[in-house]
């Protein structure tokens, strides 16, 4: 059974996200989100494992976060894909409006 080794709190979303590497752009949407990563999904990936882009679209912000992460793993289905990915070198800014985003939506979820 594999371990998780996660440091921070998820909290279930829909949210509209893209990621992007090597001049492919996939349009999908997160369905969970840390301060360190996100769970992407989409019809269908077709990235390169490594770095990839993430913009992901908060509420309440006008402009999407652009964040680099790291591709953890992909599971390709015929009903959708998903990719987990670790955010990398995360700006202050952008991991404060993550941490506020995830702990209030948490204390909505509690």
């Amino acid at each position: 059974m594999k371990s998780e080794h996660r440091r921070a709190a998820r909290v279930a979303v829909d949210l509209p996200a893209s990621t992007h590497a090597r001049g492919v752009r996939v349009e999908g949407r997160a369905a969970n989100l840390s301060q360190d990563g996100l769970l992407f999904h989409a019809r269908q990936l077709d990235l390169p494992f490594g770095s990839v882009g993430v913009e992901l679209r908060l509420p309440d912000i006008d402009e999407p976060i652009a964040l680099v992460a790291e591709v953890r793993w992909v599971k390709d289905d015929p009903h959708g894909a998903g990719m987990g990915v670790r955010f990398l070198n995360v700006v202050r800014r952008d991991r404060l409006l993550l941490a506020n985003f995830v702990l209030r939506r948490s204390s909505v979820q509690d």
